[in-house]
């Protein structure tokens, strides 16, 4: 995205995962389009709206990562475009 707005955070790989989690990114009413990166890998686009939408970086993750989230410029550019959660499911449901 060109003259966007980067939100980075690093966070390290959660412990205890099995060979049945899943691990997703969870991204919730997000008022402007986003385009995400794990790790300089993109992971794909978040839609504006009040929906959800979900991201499986299981295999994605590593020891240390980055997240980065590109959004379009806007006057409140400063503050996130919505909210953003690491998911963990034992199950394998993502």
């Amino acid at each position: 995205m060109v003259g966007g707005v980067c939100f980075m955070r690093h966070f390290n790989r959660p412990t205890g995962l099995t060979s049945r989690t899943r691990v997703a990114l969870r991204f919730d009413r997000f008022d402007r389009p986003a385009d995400v990166t794990l790790n300089d890998a993109p992971l794909g686009s978040v839609p504006v709206g009040e929906g959800t939408t979900r991201l499986d970086v299981t295999r994605s993750l590593q020891l240390h990562n980055r997240l980065e989230i590109v959004v379009a410029a806007a006057e409140h550019a400063d503050e996130p475009p919505g909210d953003v959660a690491l998911v963990i499911d034992e199950g394998g449901d993502i």
